[in-house]
């Protein structure tokens, strides 16, 4: 819930920030929390097919983690919008071994 409102995959909570950063930057970046994944291209058919490298991250920052898709891009800034203007979470799943 957010103001008042029920909010898809809200209980995924807020991006990875092990380091505390608050801060909102590129995937390869270690100005930013570890959270910000490169954009991930799917088709008209929904199929993504071209690898998603983020250098920064191993498996096991990933492990029992929530993956969060979200319906638009991302600027990877908080200007002008917050957290890279991404817009409502579309998809959410948690990893697993």
């Amino acid at each position: 819930m957010k103001d008042g409102k029920e909010v898809p995959a809200g209980g995924a909570g807020s991006h990875f920030d092990p380091d505390e950063t608050g801060s909102h930057s590129f995937p390869w970046s270690s100005d930013g929390h570890l959270g910000d994944l490169p954009a991930i291209y799917v088709d008209d058919n929904g199929m993504a097919t071209m690898p998603v490298h983020a250098p920064l991250l191993t498996i096991d920052d990933l492990q029992n983690k929530a993956l969060m898709l979200h319906e638009g891009g991302d600027n990877y800034s908080d200007d002008p919008k917050k957290l890279g203007g991404g817009g409502s979470r579309v998809a959410c799943g948690v990893t697993t071994q």
